[in-house]
């Protein structure tokens, strides 16, 4: 790959090397994953006001977008593929479920898990994937093509500061 273009990349693909991250990414994956497959498997929508005042084949889209974003989103966020893209996506359509759904009928139904997964959701789009991820293993080979100073220090540490900390 060519110097130019590698550098264009690097930047999402890169990820810190934080250990907790990696826990977090695989318990955030299995439940969009999870809960993706059941919604796609039992077409239960638990739909909130919002989606109830539509018309049915446009109700059993937006569920069938939501359910298919969750499972893909999963299973990509587990090995830590494409994370920042994963998390932009799934905080995107929680904010739009809280808002429509949640807000408009009083906060019932699971908004505290909602919360949780809109928190992980930005902070897998801020942070990355951590270490053991795709995501880390592609940055580093783009490092490669494309030297950086301030993605590599990003990548060896959690402050430009603190060079050696990790590996």
């Amino acid at each position: 790959m060519h110097e130019h273009k590698a550098r264009k990349w690097i930047q999402l693909f890169v990820t810190r090397p934080m250990w907790g991250l990696i826990p977090l990414r695989i318990a955030f994956g299995t439940i969009l994953l999870l809960d993706g497959a059941q919604r796609l498997i039992l077409m239960r929508g638990e739909a909130g006001s919002f989606i109830e005042e539509l018309p049915g084949p446009t109700a059993v889209a937006i569920l069938i977008v939501f359910s298919v974003l969750q499972f893909v989103g999963g299973a990509l966020i587990i090995p830590g593929f494409l994370s920042r893209i994963v998390g932009f996506v799934i905080m995107i359509e929680l904010i739009l479920s809280i808002f429509f759904e949640r807000i408009p009928l009083g906060f019932m139904g699971n908004i505290r898990m909602e919360l949780i997964m809109l928190a992980v959701a930005t902070m897998m789009m801020f942070s990355g994937a951590g270490r053991f991820s795709i995501d880390r293993l592609i940055a580093r080979r783009l490092l490669k093509c494309a030297p950086s100073k301030k993605w590599e220090h990003y990548m060896i540490a959690e402050t430009p500061y603190c060079d050696k900390w990790y590996e």
